[in-house]
């Protein structure tokens, strides 16, 4: 398999020529502010790193499908966003045409920056890579080690004065997070004799709970409940609602968590709460 040629990210701000009629317009700056996803349940979740990890943040994501029939269908994932400052001298675009998903490498390694692109002008491909630029949700640890070997540290980011202003989270992701959050921990810690909810679009003889989970069977992804006693009834993972499950067992409900290493003055605290 051949291996793409590779260039140096520009210095300066403007409109560059990757390869043929596509373009990759970048703005000012001497570094790149790169988030990086790891998935609840994942190892690269509890990853951390005090001295590289510019800042982290708990968040829920929706995640879109193609199909081969057209269809397009989202699922709902939630994880841990890290924030890395990488120095643009250690950024080299790679010379294929991306359509919003510019292949760059780091350190050597590839990923993909996921940008907003369009036919302009003259009909060519640009992409525009901001200060900051989202890449994978699923990253490994691995990676995340690689990123943070390859980035400023905190404390050198202080010394160049960059800063970094998290803004609260829409209220769906915040709500996302808690949702799969929930779910993660539920099917971890229910046992028979335990209760469940149905979510709001499900119910049984006109109630969404609490009923007595007679039976786990993880094999079919479900439980067996019992309703008055005597009644049985399969309730699907997807069916239950995972966040009144957990209250309704006294178990706690994770929150969208955050740490900023190196906030602009006027943002010292990060607020995600409403």
């Amino acid at each position: 398999m051949s291996v793409s040629a590779t260039i140096s990210m520009p210095a300066a701000a403007g409109s560059y020529q990757v390869i043929d009629n596509y373009y990759v317009e970048r703005e000012e700056g001497d570094h790149l502010v790169l988030t990086a996803g790891a998935e609840i349940g994942r190892p690269g979740f509890g990853f951390d790193d005090a001295e590289k990890v510019a800042a982290m943040r708990d968040s829920g994501w929706e995640v879109k499908h193609y199909h081969s029939n057209g269809r397009k269908s989202w699922t709902e994932h939630a994880g841990r966003e890290f924030f890395f400052v990488i120095p643009r001298k250690r950024i080299r675009l790679v010379c294929e045409k991306g359509y919003s998903y510019v292949p760059v490498q780091i350190g050597g390694k590839r990923l993909t920056l996921n940008v907003s692109g369009g036919t302009y002008p003259k009909g060519r491909w640009t992409d525009t890579v901001h200060r900051i630029a989202d890449t994978s949700i699923g990253m490994p640890v691995g990676m995340l080690r690689h990123l943070a070997a390859h980035a400023w540290s905190v404390a050198e980011c202080r010394e160049r004065g960059v800063t970094l202003t998290l803004r609260r989270l829409e209220d769906y992701r915040l709500a996302g997070f808690e949702r799969v959050a929930a779910r993660f921990d539920g099917l971890r810690s229910l046992k028979a004799g335990q209760v469940l909810h149905l979510s709001c679009n499900y119910s049984f003889e006109g109630k969404r709970g609490p009923f007595a989970i007679a039976e786990l069977r993880p094999k079919n992804r479900s439980f067996v409940c019992e309703s008055g006693g005597y009644r049985l009834l399969r309730v699907p993972y997807k069916h239950v609602d995972w966040v009144e499950t957990l209250k309704a067992n006294g178990m706690p409900v994770r929150q969208s968590e955050s740490v900023n290493r190196i906030p602009a003055p006027e943002a010292a605290q990060v607020e995600l709460t409403a």
